[in-house]
C-alpha cells in the first residue's frame, strides 16, 4: 500500500513539474493595443518582434531594442516583471496565435500574431527601408483605430 502511494505521489510530481518547465517559445511577430482611446488621444498601438535574448519595439513614440532579461520594471508595454530576470516569466497564457503578458489577469496586455509581410523583423533583417515600415506601421495602427472605432 505504502509502495501504491508512493509512486502515485511521485507521478502526480513529476506531472506537475512537467507543466511548469513547459517552454514558451514566442519568437516572431506579435501586435498590441489598448482596447480603448487613452488620456493622450492614443490607443498604445506596439509592434515586437522577438528573437533570441532581444526584443525589438516599435510603438507610436518610438523605436528601441533591448535584452529580454532586462525588463524595466514599469513598461507600459510589458508591465511590472514578476522576476528582475525573467520575461518568460510574465506569460499568463498562450495559443499559438496569441500570448497574454503581465503580473496577474487583471493587469495584463496580449499580443497577437502578425501575419504580414513588411514586419519588424523585415526591418531588423534589412529586407524594408524604414520609411517603408513605418508607412505600414502607421496603416495598421489608423486601422486598429478603426476597428474601435475611434476617431484619430
Amino acid at each position: 500500500m505504502t509502495k501504491k502511494l508512493t509512486l502515485s505521489l511521485i507521478i502526480i510530481l513529476l506531472l506537475s513539474c512537467n507543466r511548469i518547465k513547459e517552454k514558451r517559445n514566442i519568437s516572431g511577430n506579435w501586435y498590441s493595443s489598448s482596447s480603448e482611446k487613452l488620456e493622450n488621444s492614443t490607443i498604445d498601438y506596439a509592434e515586437i518582434f522577438i528573437k533570441n535574448d532581444t526584443i525589438h519595439i516599435c510603438s507610436e513614440y518610438m523605436l528601441r531594442m533591448f535584452p529580454r532579461k532586462m525588463i524595466l520594471k514599469n513598461d507600459s508595454l510589458f508591465f511590472e516583471s514578476k522576476s528582475d530576470s525573467n520575461f518568460v516569466g510574465n506569460i499568463l497564457k498562450k495559443t499559438k496565435n496569441s500570448f497574454d503578458l503581465g503580473i496577474n489577469n487583471e493587469n495584463k496586455r496580449t499580443y497577437y500574431k502578425m501575419e504580414n509581410f513588411k514586419t519588424l523583423e523585415n526591418l531588423v533583417n534589412g529586407e524594408i527601408t524604414e520609411k517603408k515600415y513605418y508607412s505600414e506601421f502607421i496603416k495598421r495602427m489608423n486601422n486598429r483605430y478603426e476597428k474601435l472605432g475611434i476617431e484619430n
